[in-house]
């Protein structure tokens, strides 16, 4: 069964991302293509601007260019990995397939290469909201299972 428009905006609703992206008509296609779709959705342009609202926003999921300002996209990622298991989605440039190898590598949960329809990246958002949500209520109880065992922490 296909989830109706509204029902997607459901799951999204609350859920905030971080674009951090130095093409100013790229971050505006993507944030209100993520606004659209019910995500709460905050915006800067260089790396610098990202660690800031990532200490202060605290959102749920970072949406990282590759190629930022100050701090790049690259350090940003190690630092988030330093202090947080929160999703990262990488846009990665055009054509460069190592990027896609050191991000994975790096931590990023999904690297795409550009440019990215906003389809895409709704449809990788979304998919990184939803497992990032099935981890979170399964540490809010306390207990890991599965057919054969279960822990309670």
């Amino acid at each position: 069964m296909v989830a109706s428009r509204e029902e997607l905006r459901g799951q999204s609703a609350g859920y905030r991302v971080l674009i951090a992206n130095g093409q100013a008509g790229v971050r505006s296609i993507s944030g209100a293509a993520l606004t659209s779709a019910g995500f709460d959705v905050l915006e800067v342009d260089d790396g610098q601007a990202a660690l800031r609202s990532l200490y202060r926003d605290r959102p749920d999921l970072a949406v990282l260019s590759a190629d930022l300002a100050v701090y790049s996209g690259w350090q940003v990622l190690e630092r988030i990995r330093e202090v947080s298991e929160m999703p990262v989605l990488v846009l990665a440039e055009l054509g460069d397939k190592s990027d896609v190898l050191r991000g994975l590598h790096a931590g990023a949960d999904e690297v795409v290469i550009g440019p990215c329809c906003t389809d895409e990246l709704l449809v990788r958002a979304r998919a990184l909201a939803r497992r990032s949500a099935r981890a979170d209520a399964s540490m809010l109880d306390g207990v890991f299972g599965d057919a054969h065992l279960n822990l309670d922490l």
